[in-house]
């Protein structure tokens, strides 16, 4: 099966760049390349597509290798960079090498270069595996700190919030107690009236501080590394939890309706249960165009069979095949750069699987996605 190759060749002379298009495609790759030979068109090229591999001659009319290595070093690429040429020194081979060129061949002489391909084809994705290996861990690494942070934050709100809701609650019922005196005595009184003024923001205080306290529980149970050991999770508090955190962030509020079922319970970590359910009401929020009306969300739990069937449904964009195929890889994602790591659900899918369980998701373009989380019930 022929492997699918992308060659920029900077060469002057079309019957060499044509023999090495022969030894490659009698290798099995299936060949789609350029030839350049002036150092515009290779800046062009290098820049407008991207490349598996970079095959040059060394001597040409108005440059040569090492400046066309130069241009590649300047973009900071990864591309495995050969030299095919005819009679050079071998102090020229070495300076080349040290350089940065990861291979010296003669022309005509290709034994060692299928070979040398493929040794540096198989570096680069042992690099770029490292690297994103690499990425994972700072992400990983970020996010526990971020998790401690929110931690910190949480217990250093509670007390001044106790203090808070609990002086409202005071001021409330004293503010009962005038309001029956003075009606008693006068019911009115300009002092009554302003006094009845009173309940609509004492009540609203009385909500944003119930909001606030809630606000805080749900990053206790978000942040907690002691909540990792197994326990009874009662579901439907967990996805209420989620939506909480997730209602507050999204400036295009969708409509939610809630269809749960009674005394879900599944065994595992409540914290990481929740994460995954935010991720996935996060990405629900997500899928609807701009200036689309009529977002809808839909929250569902259910016993189905010997599991519980947890459902995060939208109505919005939908994805692909192609997408869906690729959904759960690490590091895929088809938000813009910078707004998306591509390992969201990739570490939702690790989550459920070390809870026994698994993520099961249905999409069609313009149709909007449903994404069912099945664990085992208790």
């Amino acid at each position: 099966m022929s492997r699918p190759l992308r060659v920029l060749i900077i060469e002057d002379r079309e019957p060499d760049a044509l023999l090495l298009l022969r030894e490659l495609k009698q290798a099995g790759f299936q060949v789609s390349h350029e030839r350049v030979e002036t150092p515009e068109a290779t800046a062009r090229a290098l820049d407008g597509s991207p490349w598996d591999l970079i095959i040059s001659d060394y001597h040409l009319p108005r440059f040569d290798a090492n400046q066309a290595l130069a241009l590649v070093k300047e973009r900071k690429l990864d591309v495995p960079f050969i030299i095919v040429s005819g009679a050079v020194s071998e102090d020229v081979a070495i300076e080349a090498i040290r350089a940065g060129a990861h291979d010296f061949l003669a022309k005509g002489h290709f034994a060692r270069l299928i070979p040398a391909i493929e040794r540096e084809l198989r570096d680069v994705q042992l690099r770029q595996e490292r690297t994103k290996m690499q990425e994972q861990l700072y992400i990983s690494d970020r996010m526990a700190s971020l998790g401690a942070l929110a931690a910190g934050v949480a217990h250093e709100i509670n007390n001044p919030m106790a203090v808070l809701m609990s002086s409202v609650e005071y001021v409330a019922k004293r503010l009962v107690s005038i309001q029956e005196t003075c009606r008693a005595q006068d019911p009115n009184s300009d002092l009554t009236r302003r006094l009845q003024d009173l309940d609509e923001p004492l009540q609203d205080a009385a909500e944003a501080a119930e909001r606030v306290r809630l606000i805080v529980k749900d990053l206790k149970i978000f942040s907690r590394a002691e909540d990792q050991q197994v326990e009874v999770v009662e579901v439907n508090k967990v996805v209420e939890s989620a939506l909480r955190m997730a209602s507050t962030e999204h400036r295009r509020r969708p409509i939610f309706t809630k269809e749960f079922g009674e005394g879900l319970a599944v065994m595992g970590s409540e914290s990481r249960l929740g994460q995954v359910l935010l991720n996935l009401i996060v990405n629900a929020m997500q899928s609807f165009a701009d200036g689309r009306g009529n977002n809808q969300i839909k929250l569902a739990t259910r016993v189905q069979g010997e599991t519980v069937a947890i459902e995060v449904k939208d109505n919005g964009v939908g994805m692909s095949e192609a997408t869906l195929r690729r959904l759960f890889v690490p590091f895929f994602t088809t938000k813009p750069p910078g707004v998306g790591t591509g390992l969201g659900l990739a570490i939702c899918k690790k989550i459920i699987e070390e809870m026994g369980g698994l993520i099961e998701v249905e999409s069609q373009q313009g149709k909007g996605t449903t994404f069912r989380v099945l664990l085992p019930r208790t």
